[in-house]
């Protein structure tokens, strides 16, 4: 029973900073002046912080999750694939994601699918090879797979989009490999049932060490007939990357500006009286 996944288909009192600081190394600024030029560093992080990740609407909303592993193992009857693939053999890949995407199954409270739009793409790499697909999300939450049989899983597979298989020929240029996709799936199955609370799209890369199957699989053929080829995949890491939207950008740069401008801004002051006079007092 946790060999297959059913729902797979085929095909995160103090005094001030003026009082406490000796004046003397801050070359004549006085208490307002060194309050002014503690507030700075303490401000500038987070001016730039808030200004790259406090966005409004929905800036911050698309994701990438990217995730790594290795070739567990491969069977190759017609020898598609070149000698690049092979068991131990690392493994590369990512998908983006709208985390507002609905549900299109909303009447079950216990599965929901999220097919994403067609220039959100789950790719992967594995030796000479690279898939790019259009893709869906599935969350299944305690659901009875099989009587008395409960099941969390977290999938990530081919939808009915159009894919694209290359082969990598040098660093700069691929072929396209008129090979037929059976079934690729991230296949992430709880069998504990205790993962999800919900069936609702999780905005953050699920744990894996809370799922018993953490696999990568995928089946092609040459579409002759002949036998399919299979790669099977160990999951071992599986990580968010946040995208600003263009519109975001322009806001991180105007937060960057305005710290130049403070740090600039408190050069000045400290320009204003001059460093006290290294020599003697006249008497």
């Amino acid at each position: 029973m946790k060999q297959g996944n059913p729902y797979v288909s085929e095909n995160t009192e103090s005094t001030s900073r003026s009082e406490q600081l000796d004046p003397k190394p801050y070359y004549g600024m006085n208490s307002g002046q060194l309050e002014y030029s503690g507030m700075r560093r303490a401000f500038l992080p987070a001016i730039v912080f808030l200004t790259a990740c406090n966005l409004p609407g929905d800036a911050c909303a698309v994701v990438r999750f990217e995730f790594t592993g290795s070739v567990n193992s491969v069977v190759d009857p017609n020898g598609l694939l070149d000698g690049s693939v092979a068991a131990g053999v690392p493994v590369t890949g990512h998908y983006v994601f709208d985390p507002q995407t609905p549900d299109s199954d909303p009447t079950f409270s216990d599965y929901g699918r999220y097919l994403q739009e067609r220039d959100n793409l789950l790719s992967f790499r594995v030796g000479n090879y690279e898939f790019f697909s259009g893709y869906e999300i599935t969350v299944v939450n305690n659901r009875e797979f099989s009587p008395g049989e409960f099941l969390d899983a977290y999938i990530v597979q081919k939808s009915d989009s159009p894919s694209r298989f290359y082969r990598v020929v040098t660093r700069n240029e691929q072929v396209v490999v008129g090979y037929s996709v059976n079934l690729l799936a991230l296949l992430l199955d709880d069998f504990d049932a205790v993962v999800f609370n919900s069936d609702r799209l999780p905005l953050l890369p699920p744990n894996l060490s809370e799922f018993e199957l953490r696999d990568l699989q995928i089946v092609f053929s040459d579409g002759s007939g002949a036998p399919t080829t299979g790669i099977h995949v160990d999951i071992e890491a599986l990580r968010a990357v946040p995208i600003p939207e263009p519109s975001s950008h322009a806001l991180i740069t105007a937060g960057f500006l305005v710290a130049v401008a403070i740090h600039r801004g408190s050069n000045r002051v400290k320009q204003r009286e001059p460093r006290p006079s290294a020599g003697r007092a006249r008497t």
